[in-house]
């Protein structure tokens, strides 16, 4: 059996949040991340509104907040 593509574009988005966390250190940097992110969650059919954008002290505490995320839905 040969593996399809999926055109993610055709898969409706519909009540899906997306979250981008992002330490405040080498915040230039990550700002350039963050706006790559946002354009390519649009190429897979995100609306900017779709995506919540969240600031955190440091790496130690992006996956402490992403896991307090996931667990309030």
């Amino acid at each position: 059996m040969q593996p399809t593509a999926i055109d993610s574009k055709s898969k409706s988005h519909a009540n899906e949040r997306v979250a981008f966390i992002q330490a405040c250190w080498h915040k230039d940097i990550v700002d350039q991340s963050r706006k790559g992110f946002i354009a390519e969650m649009a190429n897979q059919g995100y609306a900017e509104s779709d995506i919540d954008i969240f600031e955190v002290g440091g790496a130690f505490e992006i996956p402490l907040h992403a896991k307090l995320l996931a667990n309030t839905g």
